[in-house]
């Protein structure tokens, strides 16, 4: 795809050949990174530090349409549309978690809270019936809930007394 790209982008010393006008379309962050007045707009080939390769191609391979999200992929892929604020593809991990995961009620739980996933912490409120609901998804730290979601928790062992 080398010759349909304008800019290479390196994370892990792997090197993705990618368009900088569509990463732009899809991300405020590369937006900002290839069309404004970064030293960064300029160069053909830009280090992405902190960014895993191999969540990295997942994650424009969902950008560009693939079915690439899956168990393992996801919180991967997840991260860094959170990171590079790719509302396309935060859209399709949600679906993936919402239709297709197998992942536990806490992890989804988690990820809901730390990703703002709001339809999927609805889901997830939906299927907390019982205090051993609730217990069974509390974090470590009972500090680290979203507080609509300890009200939540709250309503619901009250209505069970």
């Amino acid at each position: 795809m080398e010759e349909f790209s304008d800019v290479v982008l390196v994370a892990n010393n792997e090197k993705f050949y990618v368009s900088k006008l569509y990463l732009a379309a899809h991300s405020s962050y590369f937006k900002a990174l290839f069309l404004g007045k970064f030293d960064e707009s300029k160069k053909s080939e830009i280090k992405l530090t902190g960014t895993d390769a191999e969540d990295f191609q997942k994650y424009l391979e969902v950008l560009y349409g693939e079915n690439a999200i899956d168990e393992f992929t996801v919180e991967g892929v997840l991260l860094l549309a959170d990171m590079y604020d790719t509302i396309l593809v935060v859209r399709k991990c949600e679906e993936f978690l919402l239709e297709k995961s197998t992942t536990s009620l806490k992890k989804k739980l988690q990820m809901s809270m730390k990703y703002h996933l709001e339809d999927l912490k609805k889901q997830c409120r939906n299927k907390i019936k019982s205090v051993a609901d609730i217990k069974s998804v509390l974090p470590g730290d009972i500090h680290d809930l979203d507080p609509s979601i300890t009200t939540q928790f709250l309503e619901i062992a009250l209505s069970i007394q």
